[in-house]
């Protein structure tokens, strides 16, 4: 899954100029099956399509951890921020479609953010039987 995600943040990273880093754990989650792997991974493609969209961002973090049960993946920008409740209620099909994948496998979805405060974080989480839990690579 890791390898996919690479290939996202270089896609991005070409196209858009915005300096992105990439953290994830050495065994790219492996053992993840792979419905949540693709959940994660599509969820990552959406929330840096908006970046890329809309937040006129700078800096970029995509980072791949796990935690007791759960695969998490987090996406930070230090872009313009936006409302999400209010982009909930127009044209947020973006961010409706990644909630639909995530709950589809059992995980959860977080965005936090808020207009022109300068960033925006999207975590979403899966199921994972991992052998404990790791940190963030």
């Amino acid at each position: 899954m890791l390898e996919g995600i690479q290939r996202l943040v270089n896609e991005f990273r070409a196209n858009t100029l915005v300096d992105v880093s990439l953290y994830g754990p050495e065994d790219g989650f492996n053992k993840l099956p792979a419905e949540n792997a693709g959940a994660l991974f599509h969820i990552c493609q959406e929330a840096l399509a908006n970046v890329a969209k809309h937040a006129q961002a700078r800096n970029v973090s995509v980072s791949l951890w796990t935690s007791p049960g759960r695969a998490m993946l987090e996406i930070k920008d230090d872009g313009k921020g936006f409302d999400p409740h209010r982009v909930r209620q127009s044209i947020g099909h973006g961010l409706s479609n990644m909630q639909t994948r995530v709950m589809n496998v059992g995980g959860e979805l977080q965005i936090n953010s808020s207009l022109n405060n300068g960033k925006t974080i999207v975590l979403a989480w899966v199921p994972y039987q991992n052998e404990g839990a790791g940190s963030k690579a």
